[in-house]
């Protein structure tokens, strides 16, 4: 059985942001040093999931919709399966990543400089590479 949170790459990236969201909180360390932090974390840990999934859908091809013999799933399971992949492990932890960063900026503890800087990295970053990956 395959738990998809306790992938080391998951782990890893998951513990240091939250570590060094913790050390910046407490003021332990530079804005801008967990700014690199989360950068050289979160941000690798998208692109090499997006790399992989890009790179298994195209050497297994694409699903394709329907059920046993060709019969098409119902609405319902449609829209389930739907969400359900909309809240892959990479669009999460850029949202948790995003809305940690807001948090700080608002509690004084990051610049707007850090967090214009994290957010317009993460956003961009992982919609280019999904982009890529849908080629």
């Amino acid at each position: 059985m395959d738990i998809k949170y306790l992938s080391r790459k998951f782990v890893l990236s998951g513990l240091l942001a939250i570590i060094a969201t913790l050390l910046v909180w407490w003021k332990l360390i530079e804005p801008e040093q967990w700014q690199w932090v989360i950068m050289a974390t979160v941000i690798s840990y998208i692109g090499g999931r997006t790399i992989e999934k890009a790179t298994l859908s195209s050497a297994t091809g694409r699903k394709e919709w329907g059920g046993k013999n060709g019969e098409k799933k119902m609405l319902a399971v449609v829209l389930w399966d739907r969400l359900k992949s909309l809240f892959s492990r990479e669009f999460v932890l850029t949202l948790v990543t995003l809305l940690v960063t807001s948090v700080l900026l608002y509690r004084g503890c990051i610049t707007s400089g850090v967090w214009f800087l994290l957010a317009s990295t993460l956003a961009g970053f992982y919609n280019i590479l999904t982009a890529v990956s849908k080629v």
